[in-house]
């Protein structure tokens, strides 16, 4: 049985995206999002291993792109599959709520109605 927990708290690691890799995801077909050059992790504190932020999400089914990154070390990014986890809604008769993050990222998961 897979434990759920709620994120509390964020990581509040950062780091720039190249002014080339901006513009390469705001390119992307269909892009969700307007990227930034800067990105903060998404994941909650104290996580464990590398720091992640969504970059860009649109042109793949189920999958976004993220940049990874270790304090001190070159970032990377990478398109990763949508985390599966779901929890049913605060808001009565709404679908669950599905984690915002990727699959099988560390720490607790994020979902959209909580703030």
């Amino acid at each position: 049985m897979h434990r759920v927990t709620y994120a509390l708290a964020v990581c509040p690691a950062s780091l720039r995206l190249t002014d080339a890799d901006v513009t390469t995801y705001a390119a992307i077909p269909n892009p969700a999002y307007d990227p930034s050059g800067e990105q903060w992790c998404e994941l909650s504190h104290h996580h464990i291993g590398d720091h992640a932020a969504e970059v860009q999400s649109a042109d793949v089914p189920d999958r976004s792109y993220w940049v990874l990154w270790r304090d001190g070390e070159p970032y990377r990014i990478a398109l990763l599959p949508n985390c599966t986890v779901t929890r049913p809604s605060l808001v009565p008769g709404e679908d669950p709520a599905v984690c915002l993050l990727y699959g099988a990222h560390g720490g607790d998961h994020d979902f959209p109605d909580e703030d």
